[in-house]
């Protein structure tokens, strides 16, 4: 409650001071918001950059009076902690009010050839850094398919910050050193893990593989270099994206991953917005032919989440009464991981497509499991159970003075009637986006044309209803003052 307070005593006493006030509402101590939009669309005006020594010193300004918040924790405690607070709150501040464009570059590091491992197979890392123009942050992304589609996310409150790999320290699984590394010790970092496919038969369109006809069949596709051929990434330099393509189960999975300089939303299906923190990336499953059974085939995508953070990750589904980007799709499935030190997350509508073009046609919903059960995603935060799996090869854990924590859960994908993936009326297609990102999502609000919508279809009978009643309680009182006059008598 306090931290709240100091958060919104900052944009309404020291913003607003900067910025003439409008007397347009009765709310005449405010900023009209009229004003700040109009304002904000012209960049007539932009939020001041909260400066550490400004929130210490509100930190230590707080007056020890009792908890007040659903915390429990007092002003009395965030005052004598002050010194540790100031930078994490500083650094949240900032990046929840401040929208950060960013200059992105793209470098692939490839692994030299004279090495054993690397003379037939593809190995190299794409090295993404995302500096905000302001130069006071910059977000270094690293994505690969090495042991499994990776991204990591690490977030610097500087600049001038390098990347070292050795590349013999990577491929050696004996090696006890990490052949990556930063010059400087991250503010923040996160990752996120795609370790395995799996399919399953079903028959009876029952959808959901925790049934028990379909438990004893699943079959797992791991993206070790035994199965799967990576051929070398495409690098689209103008848009930010990367494509990893490889060839495996006599189809090709297609791994994108996308990089924005500025808050945006998906140009196709399901159109989600992105800020200039996030990675969007696509799996696609195009035509895999060489599976364990056929003709009723389901997939299940394995994710993993990794974080630093102490608190628990914990997954929540966010609701919109607004689908006009996503139809017939009211929320976003995020996994979040919050901590005093930052945060991150995963996000993604439930939903997938079964063909190249995505439309609502082509659009199937998605599953949520874990705890070893289908679960209904709530907007209650609920804890992911987290993961220990040695199975799992990536170059996550190659990232050197990183100690993780992983959290795992699956998704799924279908409709009943919707002729499985290889099925008489299957497309054998794929394909299933999301987001990393560090800070918070942005999620979906009503917009213009939805207002207007809503102002057309609701306000204008109200107008309407209240016409008509002005004008039957002026006719009433007209006919009153009729009957109840009266000619002199003679």
């Amino acid at each position: 409650m306090e931290v709240a307070n100091i958060f919104n005593n900052y944009f309404t006493d020291g913003v607003a001071a900067h910025i003439p006030i409008l007397h347009e509402n009765a709310f005449t101590s405010h900023l009209s918001i009229a004003e700040i939009h109009r304002r904000f669309r012209h960049l007539e005006f932009s939020f001041h950059h909260v400066e550490v020594g400004y929130v210490k010193k509100l930190l230590d300004s707080l007056k020890p009076n009792k908890a007040t918040g659903p915390d429990k924790i007092s002003p009395r405690v965030l005052a004598a902690s002050s010194e540790a607070l100031a930078d994490p709150l500083t650094n949240l501040m900032n990046h929840l009010a401040l929208p950060q464009e960013r200059k992105v570059t793209i470098k692939e590091i490839l692994c030299p050839r004279n090495i054993t491992q690397c003379k037939d197979v593809n190995h190299s890392i794409i090295h993404v850094v995302a500096e905000s123009n302001d130069k006071r942050s910059v977000i270094h992304y690293l994505w690969s398919v090495i042991g499994s589609p990776t991204i990591i996310a690490a977030y610097f409150e500087k600049t001038d910050v390098k990347l070292t790999v050795n590349w013999m320290d990577i491929l050696s699984k004996r090696s006890i050193d990490r052949g990556i590394q930063f010059t400087s010790e991250s503010d923040y970092i996160t990752a996120f893990v795609i370790p395995a496919i799996y399919e399953f038969q079903d028959p009876k369109d029952e959808l959901f593989y925790t049934e028990k006809n379909h438990i004893n069949n699943i079959v797992k596709h791991a993206f070790d270099v035994e199965k799967i051929l990576w051929k070398n990434p495409e690098i689209d330099t103008t848009n930010n994206i990367t494509t990893f393509k490889g060839s495996m189960l006599g189809g090709t999975v297609i791994f994108q991953c996308n990089a924005s300089a500025s808050e945006g939303r998906e140009s196709v299906l399901p159109h989600q917005k992105f800020t200039s923190n996030s990675t969007v990336f696509t799996l696609t499953l195009d035509h895999l032919t060489a599976l364990k059974k056929r003709g009723h085939t389901r997939f299940i995508i394995e994710l993993v989440s990794f974080t630093v953070d102490r608190s628990a990750t914990c997954v929540t589904a966010e609701l919109s009464l607004d689908d006009e980007h996503t139809p017939a799709v009211f929320k976003t499935i995020v996994i979040n991981s919050t901590g005093f030190s930052g945060s991150s997350y995963s996000a993604w509508k439930p939903v997938a497509y079964t063909n190249n073009t995505r439309s609502l046609d082509h659009q199937v919903p998605s599953y949520a499991y874990y705890g070893n059960k289908h679960q209904y995603i709530k907007q209650s935060c609920d804890a992911l159970p987290s993961t220990s799996n040695p199975s799992i090869s990536s170059i996550v854990f190659h990232l050197k003075d990183t100690v993780f924590t992983s959290y795992g859960m699956n998704i799924s994908f279908g409709q009943q009637k919707d002729g499985w993936y290889d099925g008489e009326g299957g497309s054998h297609y794929l394909t299933w986006s999301a987001m990393v990102g560090y800070g918070s999502p942005v999620f979906d609000s009503f917009s213009t044309v939805v207002w207007i919508i809503i102002f057309v279809g609701f306000g204008t009978p109200m107008l309407l209803i209240v016409i008509t009643i002005v004008y039957v309680i002026v006719k009433k009182i007209k006919a009153r003052k009729a009957t109840s006059s009266y000619g002199m008598i003679n």
